[in-house]
């Protein structure tokens, strides 16, 4: 008994110091894996500098000032740019940035919400998620022009109830927002017509997306009380579960209110803010919808899913220890250090 405790206690050390290695791994993985999409974003003139014709910050650039203000057309995304052909861009307004405010807080989310599409797909799943988050925000044109036209209602003072002493009769109210719902009617149209849209914020918001998606569909799991056959190996490389909580809690209040916040922007309650909400939205939609795809088949026993294991490389002592000399592709062992027993999925400490 008292070999067997030992030997339990030092395959738990094990774990924690294998899951602290993989959480380290996995996160310089990511600073390298993020660093050539950061690095784009920013080696792109803004608009005020296109505007002034000159860098207001010395850094290396893919192309100048001055010459990107004459291939702008090139780049923005816009109805005639479309009609015209020009279907790049859908991809290529997401280098465009007003200024370094707007390119910063993307830069900002691009790297606080890439963590968990990176994590369960890698590389590759997290441009993914970005670029066709940022394509479905861009082809979302119903969505802008009914925002505009909201916007441009909301931006019309509603009639008063009162002027002074004199109540204003219900129905000259009703006679100013018939107006109201009238001028803007006809007028989105002619203003979306000339609309022009850029910016990365339609790509960082479907990660935002997928990361709540991520973390609702593992608190459904805990609810559960079960874990699925093959779980995500990044959330094995988070082994203080009180942090993993936490930044869970964060996740969700920022996802909230950034809904909440954008929900009302783009049904007009703040009037005309020159952002794309519907855009952020659709994002945001597009990016949770990949979580659901990817680990909801999971957790319904349908399949091992899309996202199987975390992207890590290099891999782990331990780790590496568990691949050498598996005869069962190491599922549920746990070595312990002296590679006597191991403990298998049920719990028992059993003789290799």
């Amino acid at each position: 008994l008292k070999l067997a405790a030992s030997e339990l206690e030092t395959s738990q050390r094990e774990r924690v110091v294998d899951s602290a290695m993989n959480t380290w791994h996995v996160q310089v993985d990511y600073a390298w894996s993020v660093a050539p999409l950061t690095a784009l974003l920013l080696a792109m003139p803004t608009m005020r500098e296109v505007a002034q014709g000159e860098l207001l910050w010395m850094r290396p650039v893919q192309i100048g000032p001055r010459e990107l203000g004459l291939r702008l057309r090139d780049f923005k995304l816009s109805e005639q740019n479309l009609r015209e052909g020009r279907w790049w861009t859908l991809v290529s307004h997401v280098l465009l940035h007003e200024d370094f405010d707007h390119v910063g807080n993307n830069v900002q989310g691009l790297l606080l919400n890439g963590f968990e599409a990176f994590g369960d797909l890698g590389p590759a799943g997290l441009y993914g998620i970005f670029f066709s988050s940022a394509v479905a925000a861009a082809i979302n044109s119903w969505g802008r022009a009914h925002q505009l036209q909201a916007q441009i209602e909301g931006s019309i003072p509603r009639a008063p109830a009162s002027l002074g002493p004199l109540v204003v009769p219900e129905a000259a109210r009703s006679l100013w927002d018939s107006f109201r719902s009238t001028a803007a009617r006809h007028t989105a149209p002619i203003v979306h017509e000339r609309l022009e849209c850029y910016g990365a914020s339609g790509g960082v918001c479907g990660l935002m997306g997928y990361s709540l998606g991520s973390v609702l569909l593992r608190a459904w799991k805990a609810l559960r009380g079960g874990a699925p056959a093959r779980e995500p190996e990044v959330a094995r490389a988070r082994p203080v579960e009180g942090v993993q909580l936490l930044s869970s809690l964060l996740t969700l209040a920022q996802s909230g209110r950034f809904l909440a916040a954008e929900w009302r922007s783009a049904g007009g309650a703040e009037g005309l803010t020159g952002v794309d909400h519907s855009g952020h939205l659709t994002g945001f939609a597009a990016g949770f919808a990949v979580a659901l795809v990817v680990h909801l088949p999971r957790l319904l026993g349908l399949s091992s899913g899309f996202g199987g294991g975390a992207w890590r490389w290099p891999k782990p002592l331990v780790e590496r220890r568990r691949a050498e000399g598996d005869d069962d592709g190491g599922a549920g062992r746990s070595w312990s250090s002296s590679g006597r027993r191991y403990i298998n999925a049920r719990g028992e400490i059993v003789d290799r």
